[in-house]
This record gives structure tokens, sequence and C-alpha cells, in this order.
């Protein structure tokens, strides 16, 4: 999944002079994983982003550029096509719908390919949990966040996802329940179908094991080797030099907290004592000098769940400092938003707004399926395509699926800590490279600093 971040560390490590590039490379991929389970950047309102892109556009060119804005419903009622492509979460998607109010209403076409099918198995979790209506919307809000980056979750939880796989199994295999009104899995083959089924089933099956402290621990002591039992100094030395002046309202207790053993928000004091299956995806491991797939978890063990919900926010109050320190910390940041977010979907129509204005469709795992085979069905298509920071070298492949004013969304290595910042820039300059290669130009809007933006070149 990572093919294009390795290229672009070893390529960094060489250009910026590191003589121990091969050793470097390996401990850095070592600490993010093969399979990331969560993304390397805040979320965003998709439709904020177009509406930005349009006035930018506007701007540029006001003759030849449509513009949309809230209550044109000539301009806006037209359907808005999007295409997640390696972004491996949710959290765009969800800041995106539970933000429908605050736009003109337009039907959202969502497609959605990752490298993995439990990595849609969880876009599936986390879509079924927004169509819930429950009791307490913070109780709520913290099992998304504990099921979302939390790799012990307390029995509470453990017991929540049993149930949510028994559902989302009856969703595969019968078409029943909320989701699959939203829901399209007609893309998919049957094996993958199957394959989503086995998923939820591993879900909610504690005989089949999944150790995740074993699996930790084991990460952990391939990571720093013989400086395992030196491991809270190197966790110290990430966070000052490193974490804390990208995200600085990620308090060193919460980070070191989730470094050591896997929990990112914890709720009080409870105890946190049984493994997130759904964090489990499937790498090759040799076995008898076989290659053979096993469950495990091969995701991030440096960066952190924290991102996508934890560092930006519309409540400034959250943001406030006091002798320097944030007062409040990512996870107090992550909690509001997540809280906020039902809430604001509750009020704008819920279950109900979703069914009318939503549709989200799971491709193939397999890109030369869903990108080549069926290219003449997506073709044009798109106002926006996001590529993972995993994926940007597949710019070229997206460049036709683009509508004249679409735009590609390319994550970058802004909060990738084992960087500094002349392997960052050198990061973020290949994947200009490649965009111009394919002639793409570059967007400038302020509030998506962490993202590079491209659209076509226009010829004049």
């Amino acid at each position: 999944m990572y093919c294009l971040t390795q290229l672009l560390l070893y390529i960094i490590y060489c250009e910026c002079g590191e003589r121990r590039e091969s050793v470097a490379h390996q401990n850095s991929m070592d600490g993010l994983g093969a399979v990331s389970s969560w993304g390397f950047s805040p979320s965003i309102d998709v439709q904020q982003l177009l509406n930005d892109v349009r006035k930018e556009l506007n701007h540029e060119s006001p003759a030849s550029i449509p513009l949309i804005e809230n209550g044109d419903q000539d301009k806006s009622e037209r359907e808005i096509n999007v295409f997640f492509f390696g972004v491996v979460d949710t959290r765009h998607l969800i800041k995106t719908i539970c933000r429908f109010g605050r736009h003109s209403p337009s039907k959202l076409n969502v497609f959605v390919l990752e490298s993995q099918v439990p990595l849609l198995a969880r876009h599936m979790l986390f879509l079924s949990m927004l169509l819930e209506h429950p009791d307490s919307i913070q109780d709520h809000a913290d099992l998304i966040l504990e099921l979302y980056g939390d790799a012990l979750i307390r029995e509470k939880c453990a017991h929540y996802l049993k149930g949510r796989a028994n559902e989302l199994i009856r969703s595969v295999t019968h078409a029943e329940g909320n989701i699959t009104s939203i829901l399209d899995l007609s893309q998919l083959k049957f094996k993958e179908r199957d394959d989503l089924e086995f998923t939820f089933k591993f879900w909610k099956d504690e005989s089949k094991v999944f150790d995740m402290k074993t699996y930790w621990e084991n990460r952990l002591r391939k990571l720093y080797g013989e400086r395992y039992d030196h491991r809270d100094n190197l966790i110290d030395w990430d966070y000052q030099m490193k974490l804390r002046d990208k995200a600085p309202m990620i308090s060193k207790a919460e980070y070191s907290a989730w470094r050591d053993h896997g929990v990112a928000f914890q709720v009080r004091d409870s105890a946190y004592t049984h493994a997130n299956r759904s964090l489990a995806t499937v790498s090759g491991m040799k076995q008898s000098g076989i290659t053979v797939n096993k469950w495990g978890y091969f995701g991030d063990i440096v960066v952190g769940p924290f991102l996508a919900h934890g560092v930006v926010t519309d409540n400034k109050e959250l943001l406030k400092t006091q002798n320097g320190q944030h007062v409040k910390t990512a996870n107090d940041i992550a909690r509001y938003n997540i809280s906020e977010h039902l809430v604001e979907l509750r009020a704008a129509g819920g279950v109900d707004l979703l069914r009318d204005r939503l549709s989200v469709k799971l491709l193939p795992v397999d890109p030369s399926v869903s990108l080549e085979r069926r290219k003449s069905q997506l073709v044009r298509k798109f106002d926006a395509v996001f590529l993972g920071t995993s994926m940007a070298h597949r710019l070229k492949d997206v460049k036709d699926l683009l509508r004249p004013d679409g735009v590609v969304v390319v994550e970058t290595a802004q909060y990738f800590i084992q960087l500094n910042s002349e392997q960052t820039t050198t990061f973020h300059d290949k994947i200009q490279e490649i965009a111009k290669t394919n002639e793409y130009s570059q967007m400038k809007l302020t509030g998506y600093d962490c993202m590079q933006i491209l659209r076509q070149q226009v010829n004049k």
C-alpha cells in the first residue's frame, strides 16, 4: 500500500545526504507500517473545499467559471461526485456529510477505492455509526473515536463492535439495515463481498486469536531494536523535537500513552482490556519458507490517530494557550468535533437526510479493475479526487477522471515526524514533479496547508 511512500522516502534520504539511507528508510517504514488504518491529515469538508476552489477559479476567470453559492438552486442541484483513492479512513466523509446542512442541497456520490477489504469494512463501520440515533451523543462520539484510533478498547466498546459486526454481516449477505440505503456494493467482486463478511465475522469471534498487546509490543521492539529499553527517551525526543511544532495541541501525555500502549482516546479512568479487532488487517508473513497472509496489526505506531479530528476545530476556545502551552488537548478537540458533527447531522435531518443526499459506492481493491477496466464509466466524472499519501504516484491514472473544473487533492507528508523539514520539502517537490509531468497546476487555497490541490492545466 505504501509503495510511493517507500520510494519517496528512499529518494529523500539519498538526496538530503543521509549516508545510512537504507537503515533510516527501513526504520521509518517500520514505524508507519504496511497498512495504515488512519490518514495523516485533518478532515476536510469536501463541499466547502469545492466552493473555495470555484471561488478561486471564478476570481481567475470570472467570465467562464460558474460559482456555486448557498441558495443558488439552479447551479448547486447538480450531483457532486468524489473519488477517495487510498485515503484509508472516513474522516473527510464524516465531516462532509455531517455538514450537509451548511450547503445548498446537492446529491453527493462517493466512490471509495482502498488497498484491502478490511479498510472497506471500517468505512462501512463508521458510516453505519453515523446512521444511529444514540441516547447520548457524547458516549457515541467516544465509541467512534475509540474504534477509530485505539488499539485496546473498553469491554463496552468491544461488545458494541460485536453488535455492529452482526448488523454489517446482514447488510452484505441480505442487504438489510440502514446502511444499505446509502451503500452500493454492486461493483465489488463476489470474493470481495465474501471477504467483507469474513472480516466482520473475525471482528466478533474472539475465539480467533488477535493479541493486540503482543502485536503492538513486537512492532515496538522491531522499531527500537537495541534501544527498546530506552524508548521513553526516544518518544520524548520525537514529541519535543518533531511533533510539538507541527501539532502542539497534542499533549505529551496523550502522545506517550498512545506510543506505549496504543490508547489514544481514553475515557476517564476506564480499563482498556480488549483488542480493537476493527484495526486488524492482512499482510504476507513467512511461515516455513512460504509467504502466507495473516491477520495482525500492521499500521502506524509513530504518528498517531490524532490528526483526523484532533488538531483543527471551529471552536477557537479549544485552541487557546496559557504560558505557551495549549489548555486543551487533542482528545478534547476530537471529542468536541465528533460530538458537534453528530449534533449537526441530527439537526439537519439525520438518516432521512443521508438517504436523500448520499450514495457511497465501494470499488474493487485492485486498481487495475477499478481504474483501467472500468475507466469509461469514470472519465470526466469527478469534481474531486482525493489521493492518500501512498497513492500520489497515481496522479497520471486519475487525470482523465476529472471534470473540467475538478481538482485532485493529495495528502502531503507534513505530519510525517520521521522526516525533517528538508526531507519534507523534498517529498513535496517530488509530488510536484509528478504533477508537472502530468500537466497539473497547483492551486493555493487558504486553510488546506497539509494538502496539495491540483487542477488540470488550461491551455490558453
